[in-house]
């Protein structure tokens, strides 16, 4: 049975019995309206006269006055480190603009950045020594 179920059961009875005589029979046994003081008797409130009883008197003489911190003192701690926060600090940016977007992907993927580097130089040092080569070449065939 779950929430949902519960307006299916609830809604027949409820259609039955919330009559506008048993609202006003309910009013009317309890001595709302029409007013009735006299529809309770004394013995139903009975149980009510165990909480007016006054609370009983304790010896206050026997009672010894003791400091907690005297009797056993506070655990002494060691200094916090404040200096534990490693996080960088960062302006306020809409991160999905292009440039913050573009600088926060650098930062996140610095090993992909390196690697690219790294084929770019190796690429130019290629091209340079082909055409080294290549003016070799053209340098033979022209003698």
């Amino acid at each position: 049975m779950t929430i949902y179920d519960i307006p299916g059961i609830v809604a027949i009875p409820l259609s039955l019995s919330a009559t506008p005589n048993n609202i006003s029979g309910g009013f009317r046994v309890s001595g709302i309206s029409p007013f009735n003081g006299d529809i309770f008797t004394e013995s139903e409130f009975i149980a009510l006269y165990v909480t007016d009883r006054p609370d009983p008197i304790t010896n206050k003489s026997g009672n010894i006055d003791i400091d907690a911190k005297k009797l056993k003192p506070l655990p002494k701690t060691s200094p916090r480190n404040t200096n534990t926060n490693n996080r960088r600090k960062r302006r306020s940016a809409i991160l999905t603009d292009t440039p913050v977007k573009g600088e926060l992907e650098r930062q996140k993927h610095p090993k992909k950045s390196k690697r690219r580097k790294q084929m770019l130089l190796r690429k130019m040092f290629l091209m340079k020594k082909m055409r080294m080569l290549l003016n070799k070449v053209s340098r033979k065939k022209e003698e």
